[in-house]
């Protein structure tokens, strides 16, 4: 008889793994033919489309955790007659990759704008698939039963395609559109961003009380009086957006303002004439209760502004630099150096009142802590509401559900109020958006922005020689020029949450996939309560679009590992712990099986 060690061999784990995975059984189809040769019932196919961690580095606790919840319900179900498909795979991670492999050059003393953009996709490539190798490795060390002959990549091209197709029909349904709208603006990573790839966190900062005089000398008396100032004060934390400023809103119920409304004051420095209005939404107990307006750099002046016809003014660009119809003075100055120059400006004039040193929540970049600038952008949108009255239709109905059960009214909340969808990322790493422009972007957006407008007419406005129609062309390749006409590329990405809310029925095979006819729609859906949100919901809706039927009846939401500061874990933020650690010293199945038990 073989004496038992004293102490835990972990290297047993790894021989009985491979036991596992040489049996073929974490392979449906080859445990339907085991369970007919033993003459045992074949019960219907139990199926999980894993969630598939981001390709840019190794696994951390969080994925083990995650993992320990599937694998039981898989291997529960294998033991119960069920051919169990866990389908695994790896996420491309747009922007979290991309900043994680810019890093990974610079340390090199490298940049992507050197190696250029077909080179860095290359090379991206190249770090994501090594990547994949060792996440397959860990996940295979820990004994996650998935059947990894059907492991799937998001850039994977099968997926692309059935990704595409979605959008052609998206397209083709009006679903699909261009708009120049507010968005979160990274000025370091120079993309727009979904909301969930932005943080809020408390930083220093400035209340600026500003005196707007009225343009009228009856009206600068009466303020005189009324107010102590000849016009109105308002109040901002953003000094340099003021040059964009296109009216001043009170609430009408603030008596101080009353008279007022309708006037027009002049916006200092820009010495822009702009009106005093009045909207239901303003707070009279914030600041002053008058508050400028700047549609342009912040997404609730956009709403504002689009209530009351207010002009769209933009002065910060993609590079959080000031641009546009400003004093030349201005231009090009980072948005803090420019508040500074406009304070010391305004004070010197006399519309200076005076600066409150404060502490505010400010809208950060997730990746780089960048503050976010809301800018006007053209962008590629989804328009999801039908979408999600599908998917609200849904679980009025019984037929969705999520535990545990309060985060199912909180996903009814989210499709209740969903938004159009920005789809379009200004990146080099992910799935391009297959759309073509005669005579270029430029033409096209103002073509759109000028409806009813030639293309005569653009160049004799902009100067610019037009070498196309303003017309769009949908698909992968680029099409035949017959007239001449120069057609350029969308270097636009895909969100990646586009392609990855295509996941359950994208990795088998898509509508008409023989995995798709056995195993959509799968079981379950488990992951993190983080993503309800950014995935499962987007899941939900893009499964119903596309196969008319729910991509799961029930999402099950885990709790989460943090860092030790209590922050989220993330690869890209360099605060997570790697299993490898833990294997190495207590062996996968102690916190494999911790994991199990909570």
């Amino acid at each position: 008889m073989q004496e038992l060690p004293k102490a835990y061999n972990s290297d047993k784990e790894k021989e009985i793994s491979k036991l596992w995975y040489e049996s073929g059984l974490t392979n449906p189809d080859k445990m339907e033919e085991y369970l007919e040769e033993i003459e045992e019932e074949v019960k219907e196919p139990f199926t999980i489309t894993l969630p598939p961690p981001n390709a840019n580095g190794n696994l951390h606790l969080g994925h083990v955790c995650g993992y320990s919840f599937h694998d039981v319900m898989g291997r529960y179900m294998r033991m119960t007659g069920h051919p169990t498909l866990l389908l695994p795979g790896k996420d491309h991670a747009g922007i979290q990759t991309e900043t994680v492999f810019a890093k990974h050059l610079r340390e090199q003393g490298k940049s992507k704008q050197e190696l250029g953009r077909e080179k860095f996709y290359e090379e991206t490539y190249k770090f994501c698939m090594s990547n994949i190798e060792n996440a397959r490795e860990q996940e295979k060390r820990i004994g996650l039963s998935a059947d990894y002959s059907r492991e799937l990549f998001t850039l994977d091209p099968r997926l692309t395609e059935i990704v595409y197709e979605t959008f052609y029909q998206m397209f083709e349904e009006d679903l699909v559109y261009r708009d120049k709208r507010i968005i979160n603006q990274c000025p370091s990573c120079m993309t727009a961003l979904a909301d969930i790839d932005v943080e809020h966190e408390e930083r220093r900062g400035i209340f600026a009380y500003i005196v707007y005089p009225f343009v009228e000398e009856e009206d600068r008396k009466l303020a005189k009086e009324l107010l102590g100032v000849e016009g109105i004060t308002v109040a901002t934390t953003r000094p340099e957006t003021m040059l964009g400023d296109t009216a001043v809103v009170v609430n009408p119920k603030d008596k101080r303002y009353k008279t007022f409304v309708g006037k027009k004051v002049l916006l200092p420095i820009a010495e822009r004439e702009i009106p005093v209005v009045a909207d239901d939404e303003t707070d009279m107990e914030m600041g002053t209760g008058a508050v400028k307006v700047t549609p342009a750099h912040s997404p609730v002046d956009f709403e504002i502004g689009k209530r009351h016809d207010l002009e769209i003014v933009n002065v910060i660009n993609e590079e959080g630099k000031m641009e546009g119809d400003i004093p030349e003075r201005f231009k090009g100055m980072e948005t803090v150096e420019c508040s500074k120059a406009l304070c010391k400006e305004l004070d010197e004039q006399g519309f200076l009142i005076k600066i409150e040193n404060i502490k505010h929540e400010v809208t950060v970049c997730e990746r780089c802590r960048t503050a976010i600038e809301p800018i006007i952008s053209n962008q590629w949108y989804l328009d999801v509401s039908s979408l999600a009255k599908k998917a609200l239709k849904n679980i009025k109905k019984g037929k969705l559900r999520v535990f545990p059960e309060g985060q199912q009214k909180a996903l009814s909340h989210f499709f209740e109020e969903i938004q159009p969808w920005c789809i379009s990322r200004q990146l080099w790493w992910g799935q391009r958006i297959p759309i073509w422009y005669s005579g270029g972007k430029k033409l096209y957006d103002w073509l759109h922005e000028n409806q009813g407008k030639s293309v005569e007419e653009y160049k004799e406005e902009t100067g610019n020689e037009p070498k196309g129609t303003g017309e769009l062309y949908v698909g992968a390749e680029k099409p035949e020029s017959k007239n001449g006409e120069v057609w350029e590329e969308e270097t636009d990405v895909f969100d990646t949450w586009f392609s990855s809310g295509q996941w359950p029925f994208s990795t088998l095979g898509g509508p008409e996939g023989e995995d798709f006819k056995k195993f959509y729609p799968t079981s379950m859906m488990i992951h993190a309560r983080d993503i309800l949100f950014w995935w499962s919901a987007r899941m939900v809706m893009m499964g119903l679009y596309r196969t008319e039927e729910l991509p799961f009846s029930d999402i099950f939401l885990t709790g989460m590992i943090l860092a030790p500061d209590g922050s989220k874990m993330s690869k890209s933020k360099g605060n997570s712990v790697e299993p490898k650690e833990i294997f190495e010293k207590y062996g996968a199945d102690s916190l494999y099986g911790r994991n199990r038990k909570d």
